[in-house]
């Protein structure tokens, strides 16, 4: 990865299908020095290699696994007295890999690339602990997800025009296997087709570009039709004696979507920038209607230390796909909106920090709820406001990247309740912290820490009973307002230490020692309740884990 950039709203009309945030990868290309690395630790090893073929082809080859499954009972302190009292048990195999390979050759001011990457994640569970409260909730789980993408791309760039096009092929894998009988499975192919062009002429910068994909995705259900409402079940696999009905469907749909925008930064003055665009969305899709974003943000430059931007725009994301299923969800759902109102200050001092301030208001309209009668509809309304205050520095011998973030979210979940109930994923404070000191020559001590608000969830008030025949009335639990408590509050500390020794002059070997969750804080996971639904007590996250890694570099 070369940079990764994230933008929390504000952003231009290059970026699609976003209403919340995005995250920003530029890979990095090979440079062709014959360079590479291998590392090998407790829970997953790696490797990667830089490699010139010719004066104008370079490639880079990478992969990486993790071998967790082989720990997890021992780091977790999981015994078979406890797996059996608890009734359930974990296997993790293997938690995950990814490979990455990239082929460039070079012509002038000409780089064209091929470029594959592909990721897998795997988890089994095998829970016996909802044999009372849920008999049909019993066995095992079986999840895997994954992507594979193929791209043939072309980069051109001199001094007034940059152009970027990218023919690519995209599979994505995610299927759920529960308790033998029951399946999720979706598998997409995407084959696109994306440019982007910039050209810089004395007061304008105009930028245009298109996303044009055709996508096959098979979906095959047979699977409880979950409770209505994001104040569902705090166990996810409780749902099938609550709910009778199983919800099955094997179709393959097909959609051709279109994104294109077009934007221009004006130079208003040497330190005044007008930035102003139009971006525009269609799809085949069950009855989308085509939309169109205008956004738009003053930029001014006060010093050489001080900036100063205020950005407006709207942005549309479509519904996440089951809710967009007939049967299970509604057709006729088209993409949901939101307004941004951000302000920006960066000011960069003597020392070469950098404190950056972004405070932003987000209204959200035409959200994907659910709904009685045609199970969702395009009549959701909400809103979220914060701000982001980060401080960093990038030197020798320091890295330090300090953030805090505060956020208030709210958004209506059913169209028969138009009370706005607290995001699911509301943290009002996180503070972060990330420093590296090479504060000797073969030393390195690192740091990352994180705080923030617990995470928002939804009590269980009472229980009912479910009379069941031939057998022990099934207790069932009544929701209280939705995410209306909140987990602990969560922290952690991480510790490395890295010793490098130096081989030669092109190769070295670093060992690095890491605590990770170094307190041994007790971060809650999840509530666990017995089988009446009182709360017997939490599951938690990692414990204090150490961590010891090699890598080889030559």
């Amino acid at each position: 990865t070369e940079q990764l950039d994230v933008d929390l709203g504000g952003f231009d009309s290059s970026y699609d299908n976003a209403m919340g945030a995005v995250l920003d990868i530029t890979p990095k290309y090979p440079s062709g020095d014959n360079s590479g690395f291998v590392h090998v630790g407790i829970f997953d090893s790696s490797f990667g290699y830089d490699f010139k073929v010719s004066d104008k082809v370079n490639g880079f080859i990478g992969a990486r696994r993790s071998y967790f499954d082989l720990f997890y009972d021992k780091v977790t302190n999981i015994k078979e007295e406890a797996k059996k009292e608890e009734k359930t048990d974990i296997v993790v195999f293997p938690n995950y890999w990814d490979a990455t390979f990239f082929l460039t050759y070079t012509e002038g001011n000409h780089l064209f690339s091929f470029e594959n990457i592909a990721a897998s994640d795997n988890l089994i569970v095998d829970t016996q602990k909802e044999e009372v409260r849920d008999p049909e909730a019993t066995g095992e789980v079986a999840v895997s997800q994954g992507f594979a993408t193929t791209g043939l791309r072309w980069i051109f760039s001199d001094d007034n025009y940059n152009a970027n096009t990218l023919f690519y092929r995209r599979q994505t894998d995610a299927e759920t296997r529960f308790f033998e009988k029951y399946r999720v499975s979706i598998h997409t192919v995407s084959n696109g087709l994306f440019h982007i062009s910039t050209h810089d002429h004395e007061k304008h910068q105009p930028s245009y570009g298109f996303r044009a994909t055709h996508n096959t995705i098979p979906l095959d259900i047979l699977a409880p039709r979950p409770p209505q409402g994001d104040d569902a079940a705090p166990d996810p696999l409780t749902v099938l004696a609550e709910n009778g009905e199983i919800f099955s469907l094997s179709q393959t749909f097909t959609t051709d979507n279109i994104y294109a925008f077009m934007q221009d930064i004006y130079s208003i003055s040497d330190s005044l920038k007008l930035r102003y665009g139009l971006s525009t969305f269609d799809s085949s899709f069950g009855e989308y209607q085509t939309k169109a974003d205008l956004r738009t943000a003053l930029i001014y430059e006060i010093d050489e230390k001080n900036h100063l931007s205020f950005a407006i725009g709207q942005y549309t994301q479509s519904p996440e796909g089951f809710k967009q299923v007939e049967g299970f969800g509604n057709p006729a759902l088209t993409d949901q909106k939101s307004i941004h109102y951000v302000a920006h200050y960066d000011h960069t001092f003597d020392n070469d920090y950098t404190m950056e301030i972004e405070p932003y208001y987000k209204e959200y309209k035409e959200l994907a709820i659910e709904d009685r009668a045609l199970n969702y509809v395009n009549k959701g309304t909400g809103n979220a406001y914060g701000a982001d205050l980060t401080l960093k520095k990038r030197s020798d011998e320091l890295y330090f990247y300090a953030t805090y973030t505060y956020v208030k979210s709210k958004r209506q979940l059913n169209n028969d309740d138009k009370t706005k109930h607290t995001f699911y994923l509301e943290t009002p404070h996180t503070v972060q912290l990330a420093a590296s000191y090479h504060y000797s020559d073969p030393f390195v001590f690192s740091i990352l820490t994180q705080y923030h608000t617990g995470t928002p969830y939804t009590p269980i008030e009472s229980t009912s009973t479910i009379p069941i025949e031939g057998a022990s009335d099934l207790v069932v639990p009544n929701y209280g307002d939705p995410f209306s408590k909140r987990f602990p509050d969560f922290f952690t500390l991480n510790l490395k230490m890295a010793y490098t020794e130096k081989i030669d002059i092109y190769s070295s070997i670093e060992f690095s020692f890491e605590l990770m969750n170094a307190t041994d804080n007790k971060n809650v996971q999840d509530i666990r309740y017995d089988d009446n639904y009182d709360i017997e007590g939490y599951n938690y996250q990692l414990p204090l884990l150490p961590w010891f890694d090699v890598t080889y570099r030559f």
